[in-house]
């Protein structure tokens, strides 16, 4: 159907999975979130003239209850699981986002490098970190977000050669980080995009290999998805989310 037809990108820069089964596509260039079934069937398209209000949507993530909060240019816009747009907090945010259990809503503010946590209704709960090398900061800032069912939120960023995945807990106190500073061995060394699997894995694209590494919350390394065995290369990717059947 061509590059901006139902069902089709220009530049697709976030994906969520949904609570129901199926997925979510952003893409800024259309101006629009596509909705698809678990089989990649087009349920849904997002836009202007279905009411959802978005300009310009670069990273999606969806509560629990099926609501979804989009990262677009006016902020953090918050629709109805029927897609019909309920407020936007305003602000100018980092390109990633994720939600509790609880439906609380992380965002990386692009001025101060900090994460920054809001209710559903846009009420401001709290902030950490900012910009610096140290364990707890970020350089040049967050990259992407994900949280976890316990509500411990990972975040990455790259402070050096290497990408770096910090664990924070719910409350923002820093617990862990990977890879350790000194370990040269451990993979992945270039985390760049993170999501949580409904099993509650922890998904994880390496900017360097190309490849997704399927983690436990505490950075074990359970498996390591790779393009298949007529593909030179795998793709670069623009985001990571798994399903509810386990699909990624």
């Amino acid at each position: 159907e061509g590059r901006n037809g139902a069902g089709s990108f220009t530049t697709p820069a976030g994906i969520t999975g949904l609570p129901g089964g199926g997925f979510a596509v952003a893409d800024p260039a259309t101006a629009r979130v596509t909705l698809f079934a678990a089989d990649g069937s087009l349920t849904r398209i997002l836009d202007a003239a279905s009411g959802a209000g978005l300009e310009a949507p670069q990273a999606i993530a969806a509560t629990p209850a099926g609501a979804l909060v989009v990262v677009d240019r006016r902020g953090l816009v918050v629709l109805r699981a029927d897609g019909k747009h309920v407020h936007t907090i305003g602000g100018a945010f980092e390109a990633t986002v994720a939600v509790d259990a609880a439906g609380n809503i992380y965002a990386a503010d692009k001025q101060s490098g900090k994460i920054v946590v809001f209710t559903l209704d846009g009420d401001r709960k709290a902030s950490w970190g900012g910009r610096g090398y140290a364990d707890g900061l970020f350089v040049p800032g967050p990259k992407s977000i994900a949280v976890d069912k316990a509500g411990n939120v990972y975040v990455s960023d790259k402070p050096d050669v290497r990408g770096r995945i910090q664990k924070f807990t719910p409350s923002g106190a820093f617990t862990a980080r990977f890879p350790a500073f000194d370990d040269a061995a451990a993979r992945p060394q270039n985390a760049e995009f993170l999501s949580l699997s409904p099993a509650g894995d922890l998904l994880v694209t390496d900017g360097a290999e190309q490849f997704v590494y399927v983690m436990t919350t505490d950075f074990a390394v359970k498996a390591i998805l790779k393009a298949g065995p007529h593909t030179r290369r795998s793709p670069a990717a623009l985001a990571v989310a798994g399903d509810t059947a386990g699909g990624v």
